[in-house]
C-alpha cells in the first residue's frame, strides 16, 4: 500500500490553508491529505489519476519510481529534490508545464522542454490571445473563443486575461515629453458645450431619485445643443446629440419630445435616439460616436445600459463601462453623461469606483421639509465632483408647460439663492456685445469694487469657464511693448449663425436701413404683426401721447448714436401705439423659425438698441440674450 504521510516534506503546502497542498502533478491548491493508515489522498481538479500523482510524488522525493512494464525506474535525485523543497521549483515552470516534468517512460528522466521551446509556446499563446481580443468584437464569441483556448491549455478565463492584459502592458512605451512640447500639445483652453455647466470631451454622472427630473433637465440642455442656442443665459455650442434611452418605453420619450417641442425645433439630423444598448455593444457605440461625431452623447441610465453585466453594482467591475465612455469621449472630444439613481442617503448608488469613473458628479433632489420657502417645482443641482471647476450648488426651477429649467442663480447653505460676485459684471457684458473692455475701463464702472485686479481676476475666471471670451493684446509705449487683456461677451459669438440667419430672411434695404416700412424692408406691417392677442394686453399697451417727457428724453438718448435715424423708428414704431424704452416688456410676434425656437412665446425685457435701430437686444428673465427684429415686438406692460 502506498503510503504518502513519508512524503509530507516535499509536498508544498497552501500559505493560510490547513492540511492543503499544490498537486505535485497538476500545480492546482486542492490536494489534500485525509485522515487513515495510510492516509488518503486526493486532487480535486479531477485532471490528475493516482498514478500520475505517485509517480511526481517519487520523482520530487528522488525515491525509486514505481515498477513498469516490470522493471523498477531509477533516476538522479538530488538537484531535483533540492529544488522541490524550495522557491525554485516555481521558476523551474513545474506548475506551469506539468506535463513536461512528467518521466519519460523509456529515460525515467523528466521531459523538461528547452528556453526556445516555451518562449515558443508563450508567443503562439499569446498571438491566439490578440486575435481573440482584437479579432473579435462580439463579446459572446470572445468568451467562447477563450474557454476553448482556456481548455486546451488547462488555464482559467481569468489567468489568460491577466495574461494578456500585462503582456499589453509591457508592449508600451514610456515617453516622457518635455513640459514646451507638453503645453504645445494641449488646447489653449478649456471648451465648454454650455459655458460654465457642461464641458467638452469629458464624462459625468447626474444622479437623482425617481420622478425628481433628472431626464427632463438632459433632454433641455440636449434640445439647446442640437439648436445652438443659449441655455439659461449661458452660451452654447451647437452640436449633434445622441440620446440613449433605454430606462424608459418609447412613448413616454416620444410624449415628452412632444412637449419640450423637439419635434418642431430640431432640423433633421440634429438629434438621434436609440432605444436599445447595453456596455456589451460599447464597440458598436464607438464606431457611430466616430463617423457621427455626436457633441453630447446621454445614457439613460446605467442600470440598463448595464443589465447584462455579470457583476453587481457593489462591485469595481460594474464601472468598467463607464471607463471605456471615458476613453471614447478623450478619442473623440464629445461629451457623454450617464444617468443613475441615489441611494436611500441620497448619495449615489453602487460602488465607489463609479464615482472615481467620471470627471463630473452631479446630484439633482427636490425641496427638503425644511425649505419651505421652494415650491414644488424647485430642485436643487449639488455638483459635487468636478474638474471642470464647477463644484457648489444651485436652484433651478422646472417648467412644466414646455419641460423647460429656469437657473436662479447659486443657492446657499441659508437655503436663498444669490447671484455670484461676478453676475453683475457678466450681465453687463452680455448686454453689450461684440465689444471689447479692459478691466481699467469695467472697473470704472464699480465693477470689482473699482480694483482692476479684482475685475481681471473676475474676468478670468468666467473666461475660464466660457461664458466670455478674452483676447491677449500688445500696447506699444515709450517703455516698451505691453501685453494685456480685453474682454468681452461670448454671447455674441454663439448668436452669430442665428442672427445671419435672421438678416438673410428679412434684409433691410439699402437706401434707408433705419426704415421698419412693411413696402420697404419686406416686414409685415407691426400693427397686424405687434398687436396684443388679448384683452389684458391690450388695456397695458402705452401710447406715445401717454409717455412722459422724461421717458422720451431716455429713449431718444438710447438712440444718440443711431445716426440720426431715431425719426424713421419712432415714426414706424408709433404706429404700433408705443415708443420702445430699456425696461419695457414685450413678447415676439415675428414669424422667424429660428427665434420663435429661441425665444418663443416668453416674456422679454427690451435692454437697448443694437448697432442698426431695427434691432433691439432683448432677453428673457432667466438670462438668455438675443437681438431682435423691433417691429417683431408687442408691448406687454411698460417699463416705466
Amino acid at each position: 500500500m502506498y503510503d504518502i504521510s513519508a512524503y509530507r516534506h516535499v509536498l508544498i503546502p497552501v500559505e493560510g490553508k490547513r492540511e492543503e497542498f499544490y498537486c505535485p502533478n497538476c500545480g492546482a491548491e486542492n490536494f489534500k491529505i485525509g485522515k487513515g493508515t495510510p492516509p488518503p489522498y486526493n486532487c480535486f481538479s479531477g485532471l490528475c489519476k493516482p498514478e500520475q500523482i505517485r509517480a511526481a510524488i517519487d520523482l520530487l522525493a528522488g525515491k525509486e519510481l514505481h515498477q513498469n512494464n516490470g522493471r523498477p525506474k531509477t533516476i538522479s535525485h538530488a538537484e531535483i529534490a533540492a529544488k522541490a523543497i524550495t522557491e525554485q521549483v516555481a521558476a523551474t515552470g513545474f506548475f506551469d508545464k506539468p506535463d513536461d516534468w512528467m518521466p519519460d517512460r523509456e529515460s525515467g528522466q523528466p521531459q523538461q522542454a528547452d528556453s526556445q521551446d516555451r518562449d515558443r509556446a508563450f508567443d503562439d499563446l499569446i498571438q491566439r490571445l490578440h486575435q481573440i481580443f482584437t479579432k473579435s468584437e462580439s463579446p459572446s464569441k470572445q468568451r467562447w473563443e477563450l474557454a476553448k483556448l482556456a481548455k486546451s491549455v488547462k488555464l482559467a478565463i481569468g489567468q489568460l486575461t491577466a495574461l494578456y492584459n500585462d503582456w499589453r502592458a509591457e508592449q508600451e512605451e514610456i515617453s516622457p515629453v518635455d513640459l514646451a512640447q507638453f503645453r504645445a500639445s494641449c488646447s489653449e483652453k478649456r471648451e465648454w458645450l454650455i459655458g460654465g455647466v457642461l464641458p467638452k470631451a469629458t464624462t459625468g454622472l447626474l444622479h437623482s431619485d425617481a420622478g425628481t427630473g433628472k431626464t427632463l433637465l438632459l433632454y433641455c440642455m440636449a434640445l439647446a445643443i442640437a439648436l445652438g442656442i443659449p441655455w439659461n443665459g449661458f452660451p452654447t455650442a451647437q452640436g449633434k446629440v445622441l440620446i440613449v434611452q433605454t430606462d424608459e418605453p418609447s412613448s413616454e420619450t416620444k410624449e415628452r419630445f412632444e412637449i419640450a417641442g423637439f419635434f418642431e425645433k430640431v432640423p433633421p439630423g440634429q438629434i438621434s435616439i436609440l432605444t436599445r444598448w447595453g456596455f456589451s455593444q460599447i464597440y458598436k457605440l464607438r464606431r457611430w460616436i466616430e463617423h457621427h461625431q455626436p457633441a453630447l452623447v446621454v445614457i439613460d441610465s446605467l442600470t440598463t445600459a448595464n443589465r447584462h453585466s455579470r457583476s453587481e453594482e457593489k462591485d469595481a467591475p460594474y464601472a468598467h463601462g463607464l471607463l471605456d465612455l471615458r476613453d471614447i469621449a478623450d478619442q473623440y472630444g464629445c461629451t457623454i453623461w450617464v444617468l443613475h439613481h441615489s441611494n436611500r442617503q441620497g448619495g449615489l448608488r453602487g460602488s465607489t469606483a463609479i464615482d472615481a469613473s467620471v470627471s463630473e458628479v452631479w446630484k439633482l433632489r427636490k425641496p427638503e421639509k425644511s425649505e419651505g420657502h421652494l415650491s414644488p417645482l424647485h430642485r436643487v443641482l449639488e455638483i459635487g465632483k468636478s474638474r471642470a471647476e464647477c463644484s457648489g450648488h444651485y436652484l433651478l426651477k422646472l417648467e412644466p408647460e414646455d419641460y423647460s429649467w429656469e437657473w436662479e442663480g447659486d443657492y446657499d447653505s441659508t437655503g436663498e439663492s444669490k447671484p455670484r460676485s461676478s453676475a453683475p459684471l457678466l450681465e453687463f457684458l452680455n448686454r453689450n456685445p461684440g465689444i471689447w473692455f479692459e478691466p481699467e475701463e469695467l472697473a470704472g464702472r464699480g465693477f470689482g469694487g473699482g480694483s482692476r485686479d479684482a475685475v481681471r481676476k473676475q474676468c478670468d475666471r468666467l473666461a475660464r469657464k466660457g461664458l466670455i471670451e478674452s483676447e491677449q493684446r500688445v500696447k506699444q509705449r515709450e517703455t516698451g511693448a505691453t501685453r494685456y487683456k480685453v474682454y468681452r461677451s461670448s454671447l455674441d459669438s454663439c448668436n452669430q449663425s442665428i442672427q445671419r440667419d435672421v438678416q438673410r430672411e428679412n434684409p433691410l434695404p439699402v437706401n434707408d436701413p433705419g426704415s421698419l416700412d412693411a413696402s420697404s424692408t419686406g416686414y409685415k406691417d407691426s400693427s397686424a404683426d405687434c398687436s396684443p392677442t388679448t384683452e389684458q394686453e391690450n388695456t397695458m399697451l402705452i401710447s406715445s401721447d401717454q409717455a412722459s417727457s422724461e421717458n422720451q428724453t431716455q429713449a431718444q438718448q438710447s438712440f444718440c448714436s443711431l445716426d440720426g435715424s431715431l425719426d424713421s423708428v419712432k415714426q414706424s414704431v408709433q404706429r404700433g401705439g408705443w415708443i420702445p424704452q430699456p425696461g419695457d416688456r414685450v413678447r415676439y410676434r415675428g414669424q422667424n423659425s429660428l427665434l420663435k425656437r429661441a425665444i418663443g412665446e416668453k416674456v422679454l425685457t427690451l435692454h437697448s438698441p443694437g448697432p442698426d435701430p431695427a434691432y433691439w437686444l432683448v432677453s428673457v428673465p432667466s438670462g438668455v440674450s438675443q437681438t431682435v427684429p423691433l417691429c417683431d415686438l408687442s408691448l406687454v406692460r411698460s417699463g416705466a
